[in-house]
């Protein structure tokens, strides 16, 4: 078996052999990498300087052969090519081909300077067909023997050849990469022997590490290992009944902390020993106290049990003899109830109701058509979240007969789950005590509104009565007038033409009454014009006091049979339900009508009357805003007094009211209108004091508009306020 020594000398070892090699191969992956790319670089830079100066040359020399070529002085252009071929060491052919017999006119090189064509070759053909197929400055990559070549070749223009003139030939130049290919070998070559010498370092002194790696790795594997020999013995000693056995260790490392911990272990192991002997003399004592415990325990859990059968049995008692029924259980079954469920729903035995289901003591729909077992659900749902719900639902009994319920459910938790807990009573007597009760209210309220037939009697025959002395005196008017007609005169006229019928045109020029006989007709058509439209007018206010006697019968009949009833109403309904009955007039005078609620109040009124009294203010405010130059405004505004009564306002922007007849308006028969009978807001004002409020009115003046303001309180159900004669 191998020591902690060796292992840690052979581990240390095999792992900076293996992070050497990995340096080296590293470095060697790399550097190849590195040399592949330069010398790609390279050769990519050489080509394309080839290629930029192979361009340059053939166009230049082209652009130069224009004039020489036009003379056809071949031996300019020999020498031009032979100049080329002999400056540029990596030029190895250099032509001039005609265009017009495709034949090389000049072809130079280094072999045969004197650029005379000496015969023909299939290279030189193929390079000559190329060549005449440009139509602008190109170059190509072609290979012969082996050897890769660069061609690059141009075509000549005539000096003043037009667009369509063809070209006169074409100029050839071959570059070889010969030269290219040796400085590229001699660069991956000097790349190589850079690399190699780099490796050799590297190399030297990875076996430097590794020398050196191997021997601090041993001596500090002595310095381990040789307190932990210490350790292993004192160890060893301690394992065979040692105790108190120390480690002695002269080191700044975890050993030392380790040696100082087992030192600590053992001299408490040894105080352990004799605590623990200690601990079961007195475990003994205390096993004596807990024996005595247990026996006073058991005691105690008898007279616990004790108690809570007896709480059981209390719990049991009430439960049981309750006067109102309980129940409980969930959405399924019935758990448990009391004697007084039992009786409730006329069930002979506990085990029979147990086994009963929803729809066996709950009828099919309530009396408000829900489905029962919705109501049930809901009810369930609602005591689970918020833990207990009061309601009233109809039962039913087993005998199939229904009677009504007070229940208040209650839920809670009960071996895991959520039941529910129920207390009923039956309040059908109740309920028909309080139906009872109500038909005798009605009755009560019947009365009243029959003793009141009287006094709603007088106030008809009063404002009928104010009506028909204004229809007498339309029908004067109009009697008057028919008296007043013309018909007299006419007739006379009429003898006059009967007559001269025989000389119509004698009578009209000389006769003295035929002279003025049409000043006369023209004077008489006006008079009956006139006489006409005032029968028309008195006819129209005829027909109106008629239609006004019949709203005020309606108006009457209607109080009559419901004027003297409140209703719970809201007041922003009421008033825009007035509103309805006025819009049609509204919009057609074009009034526009503003609201504003500052509060929402609901209670018991007279509807009626209140709405009889708003639609007359509305009413008079439109006709207060006939003559009005500006927009017609009406605001109609709802509030709550301080007092508590409740305002409503209608305000218009109307001729006004002076301020002399504020006082007046009110009073039976005054009215301001040209039209008018005075009875309009006398009984407005009446029916507001009927129901313990007041009608006010304010007026800045004339063309300032006004406002009137009805107060009045919200009443009691049914309360009815004592009425005064119209």
């Amino acid at each position: 078996m191998k020591t902690i020594r060796q292992k840690l000398t052979t581990q240390t070892a095999a792992t900076l052999m293996a992070l050497v090699g990995f340096v080296l191969i590293t470095f060697f992956y790399f550097g190849n990498q590195t040399m592949a790319q330069r010398l790609k670089d390279n050769r990519a830079h050489v080509e394309e300087n080839l290629l930029e100066k192979g361009t340059l040359l053939v166009s230049n020399s082209a652009f130069l052969l224009r004039v020489y070529v036009e003379d056809n002085s071949i031996s300019t252009v020999s020498d031009m090519v032979q100049r080329t071929v002999s400056e540029n060491k990596d030029v190895v052919f250099g032509g001039y081909v005609r265009h017009e017999d495709y034949q090389p006119w000049v072809w130079v090189t280094p072999e045969d300077p004197a650029g005379q064509v000496q015969g023909e070759t299939t290279q030189r053909n193929r390079t000559t067909e190329w060549a005449m197929s440009l139509s602008r400055p190109g170059h190509r990559v072609s290979e012969r023997q082996g050897q890769r070549y660069f061609e690059f070749a141009a075509p000549v223009f005539l000096p003043y050849a037009e667009k369509d003139d063809p070209m006169a030939g074409v100029i050839i130049f071959g570059f070889s990469t010969k030269s290219l290919d040796r400085e590229l070998a001699e660069a991956e070559a000097t790349y190589r022997r850079d690399l190699m010498r780099m490796l050799y370092v590297v190399l030297a002194l990875g076996f430097i590490a590794l020398t050196a790696g191997y021997s601090i790795t041993r001596r500090q594997a002595e310095k381990i290992t040789f307190p932990l020999e210490q350790l292993k013995e004192a160890v060893q000693t301690l394992a065979e009944g040692g105790y108190g056995a120390q480690v002695e260790v002269h080191s700044e490392d975890e050993i030392t902390a380790l040696a100082q911990a087992f030192n600590t272990m053992s001299t408490e192991l040894e105080g352990s020993l004799d605590a623990l002997r200690r601990n079961n003399a007195e475990l003994e004592v205390a096993r004596s106290e807990l024996s005595e415990l247990n026996r006073h325990l058991e005691e105690m859990v008898e007279e616990r049990t004790h108690q809570l059968s007896e709480s059981e049995t209390k719990f049991r008692t009430l439960f049981n003899e309750s006067a109102d029924a309980i129940v409980v259980g969930d959405m399924n079954s019935v758990i448990d109830c009391n004697h007084a469920m039992l009786n409730l729903v006329g069930c002979p035995s506990k085990t029979k109701f147990l086994s009963l289901t929803i729809k066996d003591l709950f009828p099919a729909v309530q009396p408000d058509g829900e489905p029962s077992i919705s109501l049930i659900r809901r009810v369930y749902q609602q005591a689970m979240n918020e833990g207990s719900q009061s309601l009233e639902w109809t039962m039913c009994r087993l005998d199939g007969s229904e009677f009504v319920t007070e229940a208040v459910i209650t839920s809670f938790p009960l071996s895991g789950r959520i039941v529910l807990h129920g207390v009923l009573r039956d309040v059908t007597n109740r309920k028909r005590t309080e139906q009872a009760l109500k038909v005798a209210q009605d009755r009560l309220i019947k009365t009243a509104h029959s003793a009141g037939m009287a006094e709603i009697a007088t106030g008809v025959l009063h404002n009928i009565g104010n009506i028909i002395n204004s229809v007498n005196i339309s029908v004067q008017r109009q009697q008057q007038s028919l008296i007043d007609l013309k018909v007299e005169g006419l007739l006379r006229a009429n003898e006059m033409l009967q007559s001269h019928q025989d000389d119509l045109p004698e009578f009209f020029s000389n006769h003295p009454k035929g002279k003025v006989w049409m000043s006369y007709l023209d004077k008489l058509a006006e008079s009956m014009q006139k006489d006409q439209e005032l029968l028309l007018h008195e006819s129209d206010e005829l027909i109106h006091l008629i239609d006004l006697m019949r709203d005020v019968i309606v108006t009457q009949q209607t109080y009559a049979k419901s004027g003297m009833y409140t209703e719970n109403t809201s007041i922003e309904e009421l008033v825009d339900d007035a509103i309805k009955l006025q819009v049609g007039s509204l919009k057609r005078h074009d009034v526009t009508i503003e609201r504003e609620y500052l509060k929402s109040p609901r209670g018991n009124v007279a509807r009626i009357k209140l709405i009889h009294v708003l639609t007359n203010l509305i009413k008079n405010a439109r006709e207060a805003m006939r003559d009005n130059r500006e927009k017609r405004r009406l605001l109609i505004s709802v509030d709550t007094a301080p007092d508590g009564l409740v305002e409503i306002c209608v305000t218009d922007n109307g001729c006004g009211i002076p301020s002399e007849d504020l006082d007046r308006i009110f009073h039976h028969g005054y009215t301001t209108k040209p039209d008018g009978h005075g009875f309009g807001l006398h009984t407005s004002a009446v029916f507001m004091t009927e129901m313990g409020g007041e009608l006010l009115a304010t007026s800045d003046g004339e063309g300032k508009g006004s406002t009137f303001v009805m107060r009045f309180p919200l009443l009691e159900p049914h309360e009815i306020v004592a009425s005064s004669s119209a």
